[in-house]
């Protein structure tokens, strides 16, 4: 039974930590995504997710800025980024400050060309205070609030 706390819409506790990376219009769609060294691999296969319309939020961990890149360039030259509404990008637990290249620079030069909103420093995936997000759900981000929402229960 869902908790009668939990109303739709849902907005996740992120608020403060979201760093916007690049603002447009209010996005809505199916969030898919995780892990971006585990979810890579499916792109191509018939395990890929339907990324039409869809809000990606992609995590890593301990991994060489390098590696992100290339993940992030597949991304991109497979066509996830010209389905997708937005983008959601993890706050990672390793600090890239000495690289020359930050995790955000990553990012838009993965991105552009595209008018999605992306937002970064959301607690997804692999740190300690993480927030749960229900892949498959219908949820909003909105980069004038800015704000994360859950738009459907994730319970049926």
């Amino acid at each position: 039974m869902v908790s009668e706390s939990l109303r739709m819409p849902y907005t996740f506790p992120v608020r403060d930590e979201m760093r916007i990376l690049r603002e447009g219009e209010v996005a809505e769609g199916r969030l898919f995504g995780g892990h971006q060294r585990t979810i890579q691999p499916l792109i191509g296969t018939s395990y890929e997710p339907d990324w039409k319309d869809s809000i990606l939020f992609i995590e890593e961990i301990n991994d060489e800025l390098s590696k992100i890149d290339a993940m992030m360039a597949h991304f991109r030259l497979a066509g996830v980024f010209g389905s997708i509404r937005g983008l959601i990008v993890w706050s990672p637990a390793e600090s890239y400050e000495a690289e020359a290249e930050t995790l955000e620079d990553i990012v838009l030069r993965n991105c552009e060309g595209y008018d999605f909103p992306i937002v970064t420093n959301v607690p997804v995936g692999h740190t300690d205070d993480k927030i749960t997000v229900p892949i498959g759900c219908r949820v909003r981000l909105d980069t004038d609030k800015p704000s994360f929402e859950l738009l459907e229960s994730p319970t049926c």
